[in-house]
């Protein structure tokens, strides 16, 4: 089962990273993984039970054609996820040429199309018009996306505030138009409130907020 209580990082080094490193390419036994490590059985099993507790392996058993069934592990989502990728320089570069050869008002439309499907994504329909009703829903959904979202109440405004950034791996320039995408499917969700941002993880801030005003007929 994986832990809870806190996050989940990836060994800088040892043999933990490399049990994890050759999981990606094929499911493997402690008996190969011992061999390939150059370690003893027991303590490749050691190794293997604290990243399955972790949730970053898991194990299942193969058949064999003699004796009995192999036990084998495979690297979970979690496992793969800390892995690192190359989406945000993707991406980056996509919104880059995209503006280059079709002009800034055509990627506008384009990000305006994308927020309204992200909002029929994190809100679903019969969610109904209540703003708190609604501002649950989509503070759970962000926080199943990766923000890691809160929602609380102040006098006359709602706080939701986000503990990871979900664009940290893009380029500075698609973050912030990132964060403004983001800002109008929270406006769009919550049937365009009045909402503004006093804290950003991108300009150096230690989370991003956004502040959703209370209308008086609310």
């Amino acid at each position: 089962m994986a832990e809870d209580t806190q996050e989940v990082r990836m060994p800088e080094k040892g043999p933990r990273i490399t049990i994890l490193k050759h999981l990606l390419g094929e499911d493997l036994g402690a008996v190969e993984l011992c061999a390939l490590l150059g370690i003893a059985e027991n303590a490749a099993r050691r190794h293997l039970d604290i990243l399955e507790n972790k949730g970053l392996v898991e194990h299942h058993f193969e058949r064999a054609a003699r004796g009995r069934p192999k036990k084998l592990y495979r690297l979970t989502q979690a496992g793969r996820d800390l892995f690192p990728r190359q989406t945000g320089l993707l991406l980056s570069i996509m919104l880059r040429k995209c503006e280059e050869r079709f002009g800034s008002r055509e990627v506008e439309d384009l990000l305006n199309a994308v927020v309204e499907e992200l909002v029929d994504h994190f809100v679903a329909e019969d969610v109904g018009d209540d703003l708190e009703t609604r501002l649950e829903a989509l503070v759970r959904a962000f926080d199943e996306f990766g923000f890691f979202s809160t929602l609380s109440r102040e006098d006359g405004s709602y706080n939701i505030e986000y503990r990871n950034c979900a664009f940290s791996d893009v380029s500075r320039d698609t973050a912030t138009l990132l964060c403004k995408v983001h800002r109008r499917v929270v406006r769009r969700a919550l049937r365009n409130v009045d909402i503004r941002q006093d804290l950003c993880v991108i300009k150096g801030d230690c989370l991003c907020r956004h502040v959703v005003n209370i209308k008086p007929d609310r």
